[in-house]
């Protein structure tokens, strides 16, 4: 199963370096990031789900740390 900083590493493999200072908004755009490799093909359809859920996770574990 992937986690969070699995899809990191795939991110920076790919030259793809997210980091606002905003942890919610570094989950949004690397859910953009990996929806836009999805399309032109660099990753398949069961690595993005899998990659996801690892970063829907992280962002849950952000918004219970928030409250």
């Amino acid at each position: 199963m992937m986690n969070y900083l699995d899809v990191l590493h795939h991110l920076r493999d790919s030259q793809a370096v997210i980091y606002t200072g905003n942890a919610e908004a570094d989950c949004d755009l690397i859910l953009d990031e990996l929806k836009e490799q999805k399309e032109i093909g660099m990753i398949d359809a069961e690595f993005y789900q899998q990659a996801f859920r690892a970063v829907m996770v992280r962002r849950a574990e952000i918004k219970k740390k928030s409250t």
